[in-house]
């Protein structure tokens, strides 16, 4: 679960960065686009196909269940996390990691996916 998030965080950041053009809450983060929140979610598919059925032998179709639910959630933990900081009227949520906006930053988008899977393992009885 916390490494297909790090794959969404990753896959949005480069493809939104490099191609991006149509901005995705741009009143809460500026810089976020419509294909980097694609390209993070088809990253934590790919993640959990790869880590969840084949090597665990899931069937494909949860797996890609899961990649879409925590591409999405790693999404929202980011977007929460930009809004507190708007709030808060500040940029950065810390110092101790410099140029990446803060703890926060390194945190938000893997706060709700294992939550998220959990609920969901446990409703379609995975375990």
């Amino acid at each position: 679960t916390i490494l297909a998030a790090v794959a969404s965080d990753a896959a949005a950041l480069l493809v939104g960065s490099r191609i991006g053009r149509h901005p995705f809450f741009a009143a809460i983060s500026p810089k976020k686009t419509l294909e980097g929140a694609i390209a993070g979610v088809i990253g934590s598919v790919l993640v959990m196909l790869i880590g969840v059925s084949a090597v665990l032998g899931l069937n494909p179709l949860h797996a890609i269940a899961l990649g879409v639910l925590v591409g999405t959630s790693a999404e929202v933990g980011d977007l929460v996390e930009s809004q507190m900081k708007r709030l808060a009227e500040v940029k950065d949520s810390s110092h101790l990691i410099p140029g990446h906006g803060g703890v926060l930053d390194r945190l938000d988008s893997i706060l709700f996916p294992p939550i998220l899977v959990y609920l969901y393992v446990m409703v379609f009885h995975l375990l």
